[in-house]
């Protein structure tokens, strides 16, 4: 269920999420560091929360386009707040 149906580009801010994302490596003759890739995207503030379904999960929704004669919102993304929750075998 959306939450965001009755929300419009004029009620909704502009935001810039940066975010980090898998970076693989096979540097076998490098000694680069190894960390994760830097991205940023933009779009308009949906939802700032827990999801409607699974209330333990932080999530933020984004939207990149708004067609304006059927008030209807397109290309979502969606960034858990967090991203690894379980580990098996770490000590």
């Amino acid at each position: 269920m959306q939450t965001w149906k009755h929300k419009t580009p004029a009620s909704c801010p502009v935001v810039v999420i940066t975010w980090r994302d898998i970076q693989e490596f096979s540097a076998w003759d490098e000694d680069d560091d190894i960390k994760p890739a830097v991205m940023q995207t933009i779009g308009w503030l949906l939802h700032d929360g827990p999801l409607l379904d699974e209330p333990e999960v932080e999530v933020v929704i984004t939207a990149k386009t708004y067609q304006y004669q059927e008030k209807r919102w397109a290309d979502y993304t969606c960034f858990p707040k967090t991203v690894i929750k379980t580990m098996d075998g770490a000590k």
